[in-house]
């Protein structure tokens, strides 16, 4: 009996020697396979992972063979064990410093864990349930055919449910706190942090059909909506505090900013957003009016410094008054812009740059075009009020004004000096338009189709800065306004008047070849303007180009318009009219007969009178175009090609030509005055040639003039076909 137990001991303590040894084997064999898998890992990319998995299982095999040993705990160790190196080789950790530390399954899987939710507090240490959970579902991705099932996996419901009481005790640590929704808000910034790891390193580790990101990123929503749902479906709050609506879109658009950059698809907190779009009016409004303020206060400041005494210093000095309402509208809005493109939908910025368009009209525009129009309407009114007292002080033999005249002068001078600083702004606010332009774009050219790009440079382009330009050649034709009425009221009257005496008359009335020109009156006084706008009120370069071209240009047209004026009083249809107009010149004669008591008085006769032939008009007119032809050619103040020069050339000698010929061959002239003049103004130079010609019969007249309706009409529909 005692050798049989004897024997069953010895037997025991070999079988012992022999698990010793075998357990040795498997733990050489399991260090061995480690090694082998180290070499294996570091050779192959991520795209060989099959054919890794292939070879780990083949090694595995190979010991299987020897030892009768628990297969499937060897083999889900080096599956879990592939697939979590593997991972940790994405995170550019050391592989064989992992397995190291990783001897045992359970502290692989609670190192690749604290790894990837190093930044979730609430996990810490993973407890063994937890660590076969996780096991579970690594083996699930190695078993492909198991994929259509995946969902259905109590493994997955677990996960699932470990996860959400994970992020809601994050949750709960991070804004535990805070109290009110602002707040809350303030400081959720960690939910982004967080689901960026979540899409960089832990949705990689598990099947598509998971969708592992959506799980967290519906916790996080479901968590944010618990803490401030009493606000954010609360519409009175919202009202009063639009604050909430404003900073949490904010947040959730620079969220998906964030998620996207990572190669994300973020949803959930979309379906916050679409709740607070509802109450993106009452932020809109809000918005508009902080925009209006701004703009109001900044134009303010302004024009505070558009004062009697710097404008003055700008005409008498060349000051130059900077105004800041461009650079400073514009740098607001944009940083607005950097705001509301997280908060707003693409039609909902379209909509908001068109309420700027709008602000822009409402309080610059319109403001400050009301001002300039009743400046200019009242200084018309005086301007109008002088022709008719001072005027005959006006000409270039008399360089004494009254005090009423000088203090009209200065007026205008400071009307356009305004316009000018006006005008200059404008030019800025084009230039920074363009910069934010290019900043709004940039926050959607990524996030909608090019319609949408289109629609809001289509906006930019052809309404705010429509408007600027629009209001920018407004204020020139003001400019042009001012100066152009004091040539027509002041100067035009004198352009064909002649000083003559006795010795001018004989009884034939004839009158002197003399002749001087008053065309000179009209270039001095757009050159003392224009010295003024170039070189004292500092008028951009190519705007002033712009503005000298139409003052030469209604300068040459006021020419015209004045002899159309002076033929239209002198040849009036009726004979009698004529008759008297006759009978007003014998009398003008014989109160300058020698007999006369006034012999010694000066007096003006027009070159235009029925009883005058052309040749003196002629001759004027042709003295004019010297005089203006020198001033086109050398002026350093303008700038005019040879071919407008030439333009202007054509126009005079066309007319002379046109005085000059026959009337019975008058209608050879309808095709140079229609070339040579603008069409608004040709059918007047037209019907100026007909009314001097009283040989001519109402009727031939009339057939002339339909003739040349006809020839215009006839070239406005070759002009629309082409």
């Amino acid at each position: 009996m005692q050798k049989q137990q004897e024997k069953v001991l010895l037997q025991e303590k070999q079988d012992i020697k022999t698990n010793i040894n075998i357990c040795s084997n498997i733990q050489k064999d399991i260090q061995k396979l480690e090694s082998e898998q180290t070499q294996l890992i570091t050779q192959v990319q991520t795209n060989d992972i099959n054919k890794l998995l292939k070879n780990i299982n083949q090694l595995i095999s190979n010991k299987n063979s020897k030892q009768d040993i628990n297969n499937n705990d060897i083999i889900k160790l080096a599956d879990t064990r592939f697939h979590m190196v593997n991972a940790l080789r994405a995170l550019n950790e050391s592989v064989q410093y992992s397995l190291k530390q990783s001897k045992q399954i359970s502290v692989l899987e609670e190192n690749f864990l604290m790894k990837y939710f190093k930044d979730f507090e609430n996990y810490g240490k993973l407890t063994s349930d937890e660590s076969q959970i996780i096991n579970k579902i690594v083996s699930l991705i190695s078993n492909k055919e198991n994929d259509e099932n995946v969902q259905n996996q109590p493994e997955l419901t677990k996960l699932i449910d470990q996860i959400n009481e994970s992020i809601k005790a994050r949750f709960q640590a991070k804004t535990s706190q805070f109290t009110d929704t602002l707040s809350i808000l303030n400081n959720i910034n960690f939910i982004a942090e967080d689901m960026v790891i979540v899409q960089k390193y832990v949705a990689k580790c598990f099947p598509q059909e998971i969708k592992i990101f959506n799980i967290y990123e519906q916790q996080y929503r479901l968590n944010l909506e618990k803490r401030i749902q009493k606000d954010i479906e609360n519409e009175n709050v919202l009202q009063q505090k639009y604050e909430i609506v404003t900073k949490l879109i904010e947040w959730i658009s620079s969220y998906e900013q964030q998620i996207i950059k990572v190669d994300g698809q973020p949803l959930e907190f979309s379906y916050i957003k679409s709740k607070l779009m509802k109450f993106m009016p009452f932020f809109q409004d809000h918005m508009r009016q902080v925009t209006i303020n701004f703009f109001q206060g900044s134009l303010q400041e302004d024009f505070f410094k558009l004062t009697i005494e710097q404008l003055d210093r700008s005409i008498e000095e060349g000051f130059k008054i900077d105004l800041n309402f461009g650079i400073d509208s514009f740098n607001f809005l944009n940083k607005q812009i950097d705001t509301i493109c997280g908060k707003l939908e693409v039609n909902q910025f379209i909509e908001w740059i068109r309420q700027i368009s709008q602000i822009f009209q409402l309080t610059f525009i319109d403001q400050e075009k009301e001002i300039i129009s009743k400046q200019v309407s009242q200084i018309q009114i005086k301007i109008q009020q002088l022709s008719s007292s001072d005027t005959k002080k006006i000409n270039k033999n008399s360089n004494e004004f009254s005090e009423d005249t000088k203090q009209v002068q200065r007026e205008c001078n400071l009307i356009i000096a305004r316009i000018t600083t006006i005008v200059n702004l404008l030019q800025q606010c084009q230039h920074f338009s363009l910069d934010t332009l290019k900043l709004s774009l940039s926050h959607y050219s990524n996030k909608c189709e090019e319609y949408f790009i289109q629609r809001i440079t289509k906006i930019f382009n052809q309404d705010i800065r429509l408007k600027f330009k629009q209001f920018s050649d407004f204020l020139i034709s003001q400019i042009v306004l001012i100066i152009s009425d004091q040539l027509y009221y002041c100067f035009a009257p004198h352009l064909f008047e002649q000083s003559i005496s006795e010795q001018d008359f004989d009884l034939n009335l004839t009158i002197s070849s003399q002749v001087e020109s008053n065309i000179l009156l009209l270039i001095e006084k757009v050159d003392q303007y224009l010295k003024l706008i170039k070189k004292n009120l500092n008028l951009q370069n190519f705007v002033y180009l712009s503005l000298s071209k139409l003052l030469i240009q209604n300068m040459i047209n006021l020419y015209w318009n004045q002899i159309f004026e002076e033929v239209k009083e002198e040849y009036e249809d009726q004979q009698d009219i004529i008759q008297l107009i006759y009978q007003i010149s014998v009398c003008i004669i014989q109160e300058l007969s020698p007999n006369s008591k006034k012999n010694n008085q000066i007096k003006v006769t027009s070159l235009f009178s029925p009883n005058n032939n052309f040749e003196l008009l002629a001759k004027r007119i042709e003295n004019d175009l010297e005089i203006l032809s020198n001033y086109l050619n050398n002026s350093s103040l303008i700038s005019f090609s040879k071919s407008s020069i030439q333009n202007y050339i054509n126009q005079f000698n066309v007319f002379i030509k046109s005085i000059q010929t026959q009337s019975s061959k008058l209608k050879e002239i309808i095709t140079p005055i229609k070339f040579a003049f603008q069409s608004e103004i040709s059918l007047q130079i037209f019907d100026t040639i007909i009314r001097m010609r009283q040989e001519i019969s109402k009727d031939d007249k009339d057939e002339l003039q339909k003739a040349y309706q006809k020839t215009i009409i006839q070239n406005d529909k070759d002009k629309n076909i082409s």
